[in-house]
């Protein structure tokens, strides 16, 4: 059976590689990203040993637990499992679970996350040279951190999804993860002044973290190193025991899943026309009367608005309200982050794209309908991002060049989403999905163009980006010159934009809705 899945999960992989050359294209520049990690690696923790013994040992066992975190946590807020091998396309199979989850915890591995991690955690173990014990060691623990890794985020995802099915959840899910945050960062940051100052934090961090069950699996090989072997003994019990338990909640979770209907998200009942009452009769009117209810009922739209959150508290949090990120990193990263979230507009239309296509939507009232449901969200958004870090900072003289830049990545950013949603279809949860429900393939398939287009954005900022630098310095000219450049450069990008996205949508229409109807 295991070899089975295994062959699977292949055959899915080769399938996917033949349909597109864009898949081959970012298969190639995920192995690539995992080969260039692994050797700055190896050769940061190789320059941070030579310094001193403490610092490599807090570079394993701290960058080791995130990384285990990571696999944990980022999967439920950001980017979902991988359904590929979804465990309810066996419930009919008559499928034995035990061997079935042997051979989804190998298949596991076979992806660009599985490989990285795999690449790095290997490499990770020529740091020890000459020292062969711990390299042993190393080796042996492996495959414990893999389970720890895989196990994790499959049993997390498969628990969580009947609480993802309440719409209430799916709302408060961002806030919940402020307190992780808000606990853990300020640590961090106070663990990083001590440094700065030639503080020796390294045996605090390596006690309180080693006993953690996302840590304990590295603090073997560097309790083995230094000849502990009553702590190594404990700490190898710790990353047992966490397995072992992992392994069982996932079991718990498969078997759920192979024999319970998928729930569903509850229906919130509308009473009369919401925005489409509100809002003109127009064809623009309706496709903005639509997003902004897409926006508000959405599970896949309310993501973008509960993670921003988190991520502007955690700037914050571990900035310590240094200015440039408070009032010019985090609302950049706020207007190029809604600015972005069009990208996929059309590919989670779905089936309900076919509605655009029947009435004969033109394209740029599309275009502009969505441009402007994320302009009502976004500027509100960033003008508070703005005014929360410049009241914590007391650096209110910024407000141009943070604005100006703000203007101009949102702009720039939501008019080539708009040309990009409208050529290529990325591979999205279907509509009512949880965010665990990531289609096979969409990572490969959207690495390649949506890191070609960030860097396009990126190269159009670049005056207003110089600009603001400028203004940070102290020259209030470059400030206001940086908030014209940016409004008139944001608006002048956001009109290119929706008008050559609208010709590329008009002309694409009838293959945009074969391509939904094959994938649905």
């Amino acid at each position: 059976m295991v070899a089975h899945v295994v062959r699977l999960r292949l055959t899915l992989w080769a399938g996917s590689l033949r349909a597109s050359p864009w898949q081959i294209v970012g298969l190639a520049l995920g192995l690539l990203n995992a080969v260039l990690v692994s050797l700055v690696l190896v050769g940061s923790m190789a320059y941070t040993r030579t310094i001193a013994e403490e610092t490599w040992d807090v570079t394993l066992i701290v960058g080791g637990a995130l990384v285990v975190v990571g696999w944990w946590v980022v999967p439920l807020l950001a980017f979902g499992v991988d359904s590929a091998l979804d465990p309810r396309r066996f419930a009919l199979l008559a499928v034995p679970r035990r061997p079935l989850l042997a051979g989804l915890a190998v298949a596991g591995l076979l992806g660009i996350p599985g490989l990285t991690t795999l690449a790095v955690a290997t490499a990770g173990l020529l740091v020890w040279v000459p020292d062969i014990l711990p390299i042993i060691v190393g080796l042996v623990l492996l495959p414990v951190v893999m389970l720890t890794c895989i196990a994790g985020s499959r049993a997390f995802a498969l628990l969580m999804e009947p609480l993802l099915a309440a719409r209430r959840f799916r709302e408060v899910v961002g806030v919940l993860a402020l307190a992780p945050i808000v606990v853990v960062a300020p640590a961090l940051g106070q663990s990083l002044r001590a440094l700065r100052r030639g503080a020796d934090v390294a045996p605090a961090l390596i006690e309180i973290v080693g006993w953690t069950p996302p840590g304990a699996v590295w603090a073997v090989q560097v309790d083995v190193a230094q000849g502990r072997w009553g702590r190594a003994a404990a700490h190898l019990a710790i990353a047992l025991v966490t397995a072992a338990l992992l392994v069982k909640l996932w079991d718990v979770g498969l078997e759920r899943a192979l024999t319970t209907p998928p729930p569903r998200p509850n229906v919130v009942a509308q009473h009369g026309p919401g925005w489409f009452g509100r809002l003109p009769a127009t064809p623009t009117g309706a496709v903005l009367a639509r997003s902004l209810t897409y926006w508000a009922r959405d599970s896949r739209y309310i993501s973008n608005l509960t993670v921003l959150p988190v991520l502007v508290v955690a700037l914050h949090v571990l900035s310590q309200g240094a200015a440039p990120v408070t009032t010019i990193i985090a609302p950049a990263i706020v207007a190029f982050t809604l600015g972005w979230a069009v990208v996929a507009d059309v590919a989670m239309d779905s089936s309900a794209f076919w509605l655009h296509a029947s009435a004969g939507v033109r394209g740029i009232a599309d275009r502009t309908g969505r441009a402007l449901a994320v302009l009502v969200v976004g500027v509100p958004a960033v003008v508070v991002t703005f005014v929360a870090g410049a009241w914590r900072a007391d650096r209110w003289g910024l407000a141009p060049a943070s604005l100006g830049l703000s203007a101009v990545l949102l702009g720039a950013s939501l008019g080539i989403s708009s040309l990009v949603s409208a050529w290529v279809l990325f591979a999205v949860p279907a509509p009512g999905d949880g965010p665990f429900s990531t289609p096979h393939g969409s990572a490969t398939a959207n690495l390649f163009v949506q890191s070609l287009a960030w860097i396009v954005v990126m190269v159009l900022a670049t005056p207003s980006i110089v600009l603001t630098v400028y203004a940070w310095r102290g020259s209030a000219a470059a400030g206001w010159g940086g908030l014209a450049l940016g409004l008139t450069l944001g608006v002048g990008l956001l009109v290119a934009g929706l008008r050559v996205g609208a010709r590329i949508y008009d002309a694409r229409v009838p293959e945009l809705v074969h391509a939904l109807r094959t994938r649905g």
